[in-house]
């Protein structure tokens, strides 16, 4: 497991930057360890972020990582988001666990069985306005 993203993804992020508000609303669908949320929280010090993720390892990572936010601007979610309310689906986990897919060719691995839940559920939870979803 790597704690950097790739150089490409910080270039997008520091693009993204110079486009949306000072205090932007995100939504890290597949968080995994918070990575991506940790750099834009870097670059929005007074961003909200809400962050789903399936898998558990991954969601204590990332409230490892956040511990001081936690409900107060980084509200993390133990859950896999679809396009149909289910009570379960199956997840292939990629090896050493850092992520995971629904589709098995993207990401052969180990699967899963992890609670899911369409975003439609969470809408009242979010603000009005959501500036970028990931």
């Amino acid at each position: 497991m790597t704690n950097q993203l790739m150089p490409d993804e910080l270039k997008y992020l520091d693009f993204v930057r110079g486009v949306i508000q000072e205090s932007p609303v995100l939504i890290d669908i597949g968080m995994e360890e918070g990575r991506f949320s940790q750099e834009f929280a870097e670059r929005f010090p007074s961003c909200i972020i809400y962050g789903f993720e399936p898998i558990c390892e991954l969601v204590k990572t990332a409230s490892n990582r956040f511990k001081d936010l936690l409900f107060d601007r980084i509200f993390i979610y133990n859950f896999l988001l679809g396009s149909d309310v289910k009570s379960d689906s199956i997840v292939y986990v990629a090896e050493g666990g850092c992520s995971s897919s629904y589709i098995r060719k993207k990401l052969p691995g180990s699967p899963r069985i992890v609670p899911t839940l369409k975003l439609d559920i969470f809408s009242y939870l979010f603000p009005e306005k959501i500036d970028y979803i990931k």
